[in-house]
Formats: C-alpha cells, structure tokens, sequence
C-alpha cells in the first residue's frame, strides 16, 4: 500500500450521476484512508452537482467544482488535473463515477504506480475482461483499440480506457492547456499519446469492466468517429505535440 504521506486525488467528472455519486464517493473513502476525490461536475439537470457540493461540505477528504455547462470529459479533466497539480497531489486518478471501475483496485493501482510513471486498468491484457456488453459493442472497442495501436505505433492495449494512475510528475511534463485535447471519450487516447511521445511509460494491470446499473450511458453513436479522427490527428500532428513539452 502506498505510503500515507503521499497524496491522493480521484478525479471523477460527472454528468446527471444522482444515483452514483454519493454510492462512489462512500465506496472509495472505505478504501483507503488518505484518499481524496473530486467531482468536477458540468451543471447536471438532475443536480447531481448538489449532492456533490453536500459531500464536500460533510468531509474535507471530498472537493467539488461546478462547471458552467456541459463540455465533455476532456475539459472536465483538464480542470482536475490543473487543481491536482496545484494542490500539490503525487498521484492523480481518474475514474468513472458509475462503478463501472471498480473502487477496490485502487490500492493495487496504487502500489504498481510506485514502479511506472502511470498505470493504465486495462481490459485487453491477459486477465481483464468487460462484463454488461454485447457483442457487437466489444468487437467495436476492441477493434477501435487495435486500430490505434497500429497507427499511433505504442504497444498499449487499452488506448480508451477511462481508469488510470498517473505520477504527478508525468501531467507536469506535458502540457495540459493545449487546444489540440478532444472534448469527448477520445480525450483518453490523447492523453496517454502525449505521456508517450514524452517518454514516460505506463504499466498496464487487468481489470473487471462492467456496464453501469444505474442511470443513463453518457456514450453517443459520434464516439466512434471521434476517436478515429482523434488518432489521425495526433499522428499527424506528432512533431507539433513533441515541442509541447515543458
């Protein structure tokens, strides 16, 4: 387990999430006890924002910013991860808010973090597998992380996976702010493109995907397309990124 002195943040962005949130935030606090979360949360109409700003009011372990409106998850990460760096978290999560992750990996997530720059949960390595899908939907994904591999040229195998440890060290070196982020789902491979070509390594660990219980998908029929279009940019755009770095 990692040490208490270290810092902790688990950065959950949340959309329409009433029925989650608070089951989440209990769930990971059991866990361990130096953890923090934050909700950053884009002005839900079913005011999930409003259970999240109670929590944070109930225990200074949990924090809580209210965007204006919705963007997409590439932003609201953007915003946790610059309140990480400024608040001078080691090791920064991020996590879906709907159990799709499950919360008692993250101490092993944790531990691994001690010998890579990040740790990816991955459910394409040998021991990982997606439970509540039907098949059309993982032949997709997989197909979609399969095409990002070849074209990128990274041997990760879970590019889209929403579930990652990162040392504070690795979001300081690349630059978070920059324009070319996408709003949506595909924010997850550009991320991690941009840690790679930075040359900072992650460690991929087997995990149990499963499809939320409760609530709605936030997951539109653009992802796709998105994320295509997202690997052909970054590609293209390999030299640019490279000067990013600072």
């Amino acid at each position: 387990m990692i040490k208490s002195s270290k810092k902790v943040l688990i950065i959950i962005p949340t959309y329409n999430e009433k029925e989650n949130v608070e089951r989440i935030v209990n769930a990971i606090l059991k866990i361990q006890t130096n953890l923090h979360i934050l909700i950053v949360d884009d002005n839900s109409p079913d005011k999930t924002w409003q259970i999240a700003q109670r929590l944070s009011k109930k225990n200074n372990q949990v924090h809580f910013i209210r965007r204006d409106f919705k963007e997409g998850i590439g932003p609201a990460y953007m915003v946790g991860f610059n309140y990480a760096l400024k608040n001078k978290f080691d090791y920064i999560f991020q996590m879906d808010g709907d159990f799709s992750h499950d919360p008692k990996m993250i101490p092993l997530m944790l531990a691994v973090a001690q010998f890579s720059d990040w740790v990816i949960g991955s459910r394409y390595v040998k021991g990982g597998n997606i439970k509540g899908w039907g098949a059309r939907r993982k032949i997709i994904s997989w197909l979609g992380n399969f095409y990002t591999k070849l074209f990128l040229g990274f041997q990760i195998r879970d590019w889209t996976s929403g579930f990652s440890c990162w040392n504070a060290q690795v979001l300081k070196k690349i630059n978070l702010t920059s324009d070319e982020n996408p709003n949506g789902y595909a924010f997850q491979i550009a991320i991690k493109y941009k840690a790679l070509l930075a040359g900072f390594k992650p460690s991929e660990i087997p995990i149990a995907f499963c499809d939320r219980k409760k609530g709605m998908t936030k997951m539109g029929g653009g992802i796709v397309n998105e994320a295509a279009l997202t690997v052909v940019r970054l590609r293209l755009m390999k030299k640019e990124l490279m000067k990013t770095f600072v």
